[in-house]
């Protein structure tokens, strides 16, 4: 079910499938019998990132999941001692918060994230990954993060644009945000009423802002005058970004995965970097709280979120917003077809949707170790098959997983060889800890049981599949 079935059942260390590998290919597991991609390159000592020269660039974009996966590209650095390229600004962004250009920051706003980055030879870039809200700024890029492998997030439209209202507009609905500028529809069913030219952060956050982000040059809305609107953006050229996103030339993004298919896309994303499974985790009940609400945040403020009504135009809001959204609309249409050739080569989607199951299992089983380990010394534990996986090996992760927002890099300093060690060591640890719970999963296709697992906080609690080798029944419930 994935990179695991190479070494596990057979006792054997984990092999580093990518130093004999260096394009798509299939490895067959002898224990198992079943099969996985690296659908790579893989890095020079096996996961792409391990060394300086392979670096990694996330784009970070608007309302698509971008947050949950910066957090596994952090928890990657952290491991790997990485030197995080951030900016001076709000949320380490690397471009002008007011959307007034799409350039990145002057280099004097620039900092590698200090904590004891790993050992560099000299004349090397300075930097081995940027993963916060960024630009395609191809000069810098090129100049920071040299041969970086390129890693986006695309989300269908009117879901990121309505998420984008609610997130940059006090909760609102498209309603509240139109006001009286969708009092009618016109004759070729969009939007009209009063002008209003929209500022530029508009631009930035709700429309067509993946575009903007890639470099696109994009027109200010005016919602006065949708069908012009419409007609001016039509004539945007998006076939450069269109071409990166699909892989057509060089610099060019190695997955923009899909928030609809989000679990799959981490999958994938594991393939493609030659990762471990621990390395795609993200933070989830009931190892971490879950996030609060707009509407809470708003309450908490003395705010009220915009009543939800219905569209009395008969879906000309849908519409409007479809319409004025054309490039970003091109771009998740690439994405699609992008990600459905990245299906074909793992093997299709029945051995993708097998390893998606997988996956989700692993992650309900680090959560139950990680829990467990946490008890109290001498509590009997609910799921005692997980005492076999060693939580001195897996301490970091579960101490990373109970956080939302993850700091850039570990508290961890010293000589360079004090740095490798640490590097080596956790790398030892994590590759222990997997080993160990793959074990345990290993042959749940046979038998899977749907487990509640509740933690001291129970406002996380969280339903998943989880088995274990030898036992014919999982409790139904899991307290910790």
């Amino acid at each position: 079910m994935g990179q695991y079935t190479d070494w596990v059942s057979s006792g054997q260390p984990e092999m580093k499938v990518g130093a004999r590998l260096s394009v798509c290919a299939v490895v067959t597991s002898l224990a198992s019998a079943r099969n996985f991609t690296d659908l790579g390159p893989c890095g020079r000592a096996g996961r792409w990132g391990e060394t300086v020269e392979e670096k990694l660039f996330f784009l970070k974009t608007i309302k698509t999941a971008g947050s949950t996966t910066r957090f596994a590209f952090m928890r990657f650095a952290r491991g790997e001692r990485m030197a995080t390229l951030r900016a001076n600004a709000p949320g380490g962004r690397l471009f002008a918060l007011d959307g007034s250009n799409q350039r990145w920051l002057p280099r004097d706003k620039m900092r590698a994230v200090p904590g004891g980055s790993r050992p560099r030879p000299p004349g090397s870039a300075p930097y081995d990954i940027a993963a916060d809200h960024s630009t395609l700024d191809l000069a810098r890029l090129r100049e920071a993060l040299p041969g970086a492998r390129w890693v986006t997030v695309s989300r269908p439209v009117l879901s990121r644009v309505k998420s984008a209202m609610k997130m940059f507009h006090n909760e609102a609905t498209p309603h509240a945000y139109f006001k009286d500028s969708c009092a009618r529809a016109s004759s070729a069913g969009l939007c009209q009423g009063r002008p209003r030219r929209l500022p530029l952060q508009d631009t930035l956050h709700i429309w067509n802002s993946i575009a903007w982000q890639m470099g696109i040059k994009l027109p200010r809305i005016d919602l006065g005058d949708t069908e012009r609107m419409a007609a001016v953006l039509a004539l945007v050229n998006v076939t450069p970004v269109v071409k990166r996103i699909e892989g057509i030339g060089a610099e060019t993004f190695s997955l923009t995965m899909l928030t609809e298919r989000y679990d799959e896309s981490l999958v994938l994303l594991r393939s493609l970097l030659c990762w471990r499974w621990l390395d795609v985790l993200t933070p989830d009940p009931p190892l971490s709280p879950i996030q609060q609400s707009g509407a809470a945040r708003l309450a908490a403020k003395g705010k009220r979120a915009a009543a939800v009504r219905a569209d009395p135009l008969n879906g000309t809001l849908d519409r409007t917003i479809l319409e004025l959204n054309p490039v970003d609309m091109a771009i998740h249409e690439a994405a699609v077809r992008r990600f459905a050739a990245h299906v074909d080569a793992y093997g299709g989607a029945e051995v993708l949707a097998r390893d998606v199951r997988f996956f989700r299992s692993f992650r309900m089983a680090v959560a139950v170790t990680c829990l467990q380990c946490r008890a109290p010394t001498g509590s009997q534990p609910p799921a005692p098959a997980y005492g076999a996986v060693p939580c001195a090996a897996l301490r970091e992760t579960c101490d990373e997983l109970q956080y939302q927002g993850l700091p850039a890099v570990s508290n961890h300093r010293g000589s360079a060889a004090a740095i490798r060690q640490a590097i080596e060591a956790r790398r030892h640890n994590e590759a222990e800890a997997e080993h160990a719970i793959v074990y345990l999963l290993d042959g749940c296709e046979e038998h899977m049981a749907t487990v509640r697992v509740c933690s001291r906080h129970k406002t996380c609690c969280t339903t998943g599949d989880l088995c274990t080798r030898g036992m014919a029944e999982v409790p139904t419930q899991l307290n910790f």
